[in-house]
């Protein structure tokens, strides 16, 4: 009996990549490198902004979510399995 099938995994297109390394930040202690194969950012080895498939992912403290991104349409928590990453 076969198992689950594996998680598919999806390169960002070339047009994400170019929007994300336009204005990453190129200051002293912010690391540039690769997390799961896609571009990231890291600041004393935390990541803050990078990509996951076609989604450019930002870590905000709660408050600063909700005072900035929640009014946009397509901004939403990061979930794993239903529940909000980084709890």
């Amino acid at each position: 009996m076969p198992g689950p099938s594996a998680p598919t995994w999806e390169k960002s297109s070339p047009e994400l990549v170019a929007f994300f390394e336009m204005p990453a930040p190129q200051k002293q202690g912010i690391v540039h490198k690769k997390m799961f194969g896609y571009p990231a950012c890291f600041v004393h080895g935390n990541l803050f902004v990078g990509l996951f498939k076609q989604h450019l992912l930002f870590r905000l403290p709660e408050a600063g979510f909700a005072s900035s991104l929640s009014a946009k349409d397509k901004a939403k928590p990061a979930t794993k399995k239903g529940a909000k990453a980084g709890k």
